[in-house]
C-alpha cells in the first residue's frame, strides 16, 4: 500500500521576509543595486571613496531603472523599496556622527519615496508616456516630495552633481536645482533606451536607434539651454560688479569659534564662558585687522547659538531679574570687543530666545517657557557702556531689548531633532525623541518675518538721477538652506542677502560639509542671492548671487583660555571654501553682493514641475492602460525570448 508523502509545509513569515531578496536570478538584481551605490558614492560630493566623477550623476539613475524592469519587472516592489533604503542609508552616512538611530530611522523614513517613484515611472511606462520627459519630471518630483516628507532631509539632491560647472550652476536661476536634477533624469533614461536597442534582435536595432535619437533631443535642448542662461547669468553678475549696477557693501566679519560638540554640550559656566570668550575674542581681532587695513566692517555675524544664555523678551526679563542682569554683562562684553577708532559694526548673533508660548501662564522655571532657536540684529548703540553697567528693567511692554533691532526666528525645524513629528498626537514619540536627541526641542518661528535692511547705496540711472537702494537680509539658520521654498521666501520679501548661521559641527570632517556648500551655491545662483554661510566647525564662506564661492579664511589662533595667542606660528589664508579652513578657529572678511533683478525661478517657484507632472499624469490618464513593460527601447527580454 502505497502512502502518500506529507505535502511540505509553508516557509514561516519569517523566512519569507528573509528570502524575498534571494531568489534564483536575483543575482543581476543585487549587481544593479551594488551599481548604483557605487555611481552614489562617486558623484555625490566630495567623493566618498577618494574618487570624485561629478558628472557621474548623469547615469545615475540608470542602475535604478533597469532594476524596475529586470526579468519583467518581477517583484519590483520589494527591489525598489531595497534601493532606497540603501541609497539614502548610503547618502546620508554623516548621520551617524550623530548616532546610528538617527541614520536609520531617516533612511527608512525616506525609503518609501523611492517606491513612489518606482510606481509613478512604472505606471506613466505602462500607460504609454514618454520615457524621457517622464523620469526627468518623476525625479524632480520626487525630491519635492522628500523635502517635505515629514519634513525630512532633502538629500541627495541630484543637482549637487552639477554643482562645480559654473553655468550650469547659475543655470539654476532658470528652473531652479530642481532644474538640474531634471537634466539627470532625463539623460539616465536615454541610457537605458540605448541599453535596450543594443540588447534588442538585429533586425529591430535600426529602428529602435532611430527613435531614441529623436528622444536624444529634449535633454540637448535642455542642457543647452541651461548653459547658456547660465552663462547669461555669470556673464550679469559679473558685468554689474564692473559697471556699478549691483550693490557693494563694506566688509562682514564672519566668526568660526570652532566649538567641538563636546564642549558645547558640556554643562556649566566655565563652558560657557569659553565659547563666549572665543567669539569675543576672535571679532575684536578680526575688527583690529580690519582697522588696520582701513577696511570699514558693516556687520559682524555669528554661527548659531554662539551666545550659550537665553535672551529673554522684556516681559520675562521682568519676571527673571537675574536673567535680565545676565543679558546685561553679556551686552556689555559685546561693547568691549569693539575696538576705538573703527565705525561700531551691526552685531548678527545667534541665541536661544525665550518667550511666552502661552499668554497667562506663569511658570516657576525659565525652561518651560518657549523658546525659539534665533539671529539677533544687535545695534552697537543700544549697548552699555561695560559688562557692569546697572540698566534698569525695560518695560514690560517693550518689544524688544534696548540693543535689539530685530530677531530672525528658525522656522523649519529638524525632525526628531529638534521638533517631535506627531508629538501631540502620540505622546511617546516624545518620549522616545528625548531619550535620543541630546537638544530640547524647539517652537517655529513666524512664516513672514521682517527682513534686517543692512546698508544702503546710491546709483546714477540712464537719466544721470540718483537712485537709492536698500540691502536687506534674510536668515535662514543650519538646515533652513536646503528648503528653496524658505529661501524663495525671503526672496520675494525683497532680501538680497542670505545669512546662514549654522552649527555643522554635528557631523564632523564628514562629506556633508561639501554637501551642505554645493546647497549654498544652488540657493545663491537660482535666486540671485549673496548667500553667507557661518558654520561654527565651518564652512564659513560667501557665495555671490551666481553661486560662486568667495572670500579668503584668516586662521587666528586662540590660547586654551580662548584669547589670542601672540605666540602661535602665523599660519596662511585660505580659500574659504576649502576643506582645509574647516575645524580651526578664525574668520572670514569680505564684502556683500546686492543684486536687485528677479531671476525666473524666482517668479516661478516650483510650479512649473507641478504643471508639467500635472500633465503627464493626465496624459496617462487618457492613454489607453496597457500591459506592464519598460520604456520603447528596452524590451530586451521579450524581443529575446521571441
Amino acid at each position: 500500500m502505497n502512502v502518500a508523502a506529507p505535502a511540505p509545509s509553508a516557509p514561516s513569515r519569517l523566512v519569507r521576509v528573509l528570502t524575498c531578496w534571494a531568489r534564483p536570478g536575483d543575482g543581476v538584481r543585487w549587481g544593479l543595486l551594488g551599481l548604483g551605490l557605487l555611481f552614489d558614492t562617486l558623484w555625490l560630493p566630495p567623493g566618498i571613496l577618494g574618487v570624485h566623477l561629478p558628472l557621474l550623476v548623469l547615469l545615475g539613475d540608470l542602475p535604478f531603472l533597469l532594476l524596475l524592469w529586470h526579468d519583467g519587472g518581477q517583484r519590483w516592489k520589494r527591489w525598489a523599496l531595497l534601493y532606497g533604503l540603501l541609497h539614502f542609508g548610503l547618502a546620508l552616512h554623516w548621520l551617524a556622527e550623530v548616532g546610528a538611530p538617527q541614520l536609520l530611522g531617516t533612511a527608512f523614513m525616506l525609503a518609501p519615496v523611492t517606491l513612489i517613484l518606482a510606481w509613478g515611472l512604472r505606471l506613466g511606462a505602462r500607460r504609454g508616456v514618454p520615457f524621457v520627459p517622464l523620469v526627468g519630471c518623476a525625479v524632480v518630483l520626487e525630491e519635492l516630495l522628500r523635502t517635505f516628507w515629514f519634513g525630512g532631509m532633502p538629500w541627495p539632491q541630484r543637482s549637487l552633481g552639477l554643482v562645480g560647472v559654473d553655468s550650469l550652476r547659475a543655470g539654476a536661476a532658470l528652473a531652479g536645482a530642481y532644474g538640474l536634477s531634471f537634466l539627470c533624469g532625463m539623460t539616465a533614461a536615454w541610457a537605458a533606451g540605448l541599453i535596450g536597442v543594443l540588447r534588442a534582435r538585429a533586425e529591430l536595432q535600426p529602428r529602435l536607434a532611430l527613435r531614441l535619437l529623436g528622444t536624444l533631443a529634449l535633454p540637448v535642448f535642455w542642457a543647452l539651454l541651461l548653459l547658456l542662461h547660465g552663462q547669461g547669468r555669470l556673464s550679469h553678475v559679473n558685468g554689474g560688479l564692473l559697471a556699478g549696477t549691483v550693490g557693494v557693501t563694506p566688509q562682514v566679519l564672519v566668526v568660526q569659534g570652532d566649538i567641538a560638540q563636546s564642549l558645547k554640550h558640556t554643562p556649566g559656566s566655565a563652558t560657557a564662558n569659553l565659547i563666549f570668550r572665543r567669539h569675543l575674542s576672535l571679532t575684536r581681532e578680526g575688527l583690529t585687522r580690519a582697522l588696520k587695513r582701513k577696511q570699514a566692517v558693516l556687520a559682524v555675524l555669528w554661527p548659531e547659538t554662539m551666545i550659550p544664555w537665553p535672551f529673554l523678551t522684556p516681559a520675562l526679563s521682568r519676571r527673571f531679574p537675574s536673567e535680565w542682569q545676565n543679558q546685561v554683562v553679556i551686552a556689555g562684553h559685546l561693547r568691549e570687543a569693539l575696538p576705538e577708532g573703527l565705525p561700531p559694526p551691526q552685531l548678527l548673533l545667534g541665541a536661544i530666545h525665550h518667550f511666552e508660548d502661552e499668554p497667562g501662564v506663569v511658570h516657576e522655571d525659565l525652561e518651560y517657557y518657549g523658546d525659539h532657536d534665533s539671529l539677533f540684529w544687535i545695534d552697537p548703540a543700544g549697548l552699555p557702556s561695560s559688562p557692569t553697567a546697572a540698566l534698569p528693567l525695560p518695560p514690560a511692554a517693550a518689544e524688544r531689548s534696548p540693543w535689539e533691532r530685530g530677531r530672525h526666528d528658525k522656522v523649519v525645524r529638524v525632525p526628531g531633532g529638534e521638533y517631535t513629528p506627531l508629538g501631540d498626537v502620540l505622546p511617546f514619540l516624545r518620549l522616545l525623541r528625548n531619550d535620543l536627541s541630546t537638544i530640547p526641542e524647539i517652537a517655529r518661528g513666524a512664516d513672514e518675518q521682517a527682513p534686517f535692511t543692512l546698508w544702503s547705496w546710491a546709483h546714477m540711472d540712464k537719466g544721470g538721477r540718483a537712485e537709492r537702494h536698500e540691502v536687506r537680509a534674510g536668515t535662514v539658520i543650519c538646515f533652513e538652506i536646503a528648503f528653496p521654498a524658505r529661501c524663495r521666501a525671503w526672496r520675494r520679501a525683497g532680501c538680497h542677502v542670505l545669512l546662514n548661521p549654522a552649527n555643522y559641527g554635528w557631523f564632523g570632517p564628514t562629506a556633508f560639509r561639501a554637501q551642505i556648500q554645493g546647497v549654498a551655491a544652488l540657493r545663491a545662483a537660482e535666486l540671485g542671492m549673496t548667500v553667507v554661510m557661518a558654520g561654527n566647525t565651518g564652512p564659513s564662506v560667501f557665495f555671490d548671487p551666481s553661486g560662486s564661492a568667495y572670500g579668503r579664511f584668516e586662521p587666528v589662533p586662540l590660547s586654551p583660555e580662548g584669547l589670542v595667542d601672540p605666540l602661535a606660528p602665523l599660519k596662511s589664508h585660505l580659500d574659504a571654501d576649502t576643506e582645509e579652513a574647516g575645524f580651526q578657529t578664525g574668520v572670514v572678511l569680505e564684502h556683500l553682493i546686492a543684486d536687485e533683478s528677479q531671476t525666473a525661478y524666482l517668479r516661478w517657484g516650483d510650479a512649473p514641475w507641478l504643471v508639467l507632472g500635472g500633465l503627464l499624469a493626465l496624459l496617462a490618464a487618457l492613454t489607453r492602460r496597457g500591459a506592464p513593460r519598460p520604456p520603447r527601447g528596452t524590451e530586451q527580454s521579450a524581443n529575446k525570448q521571441a
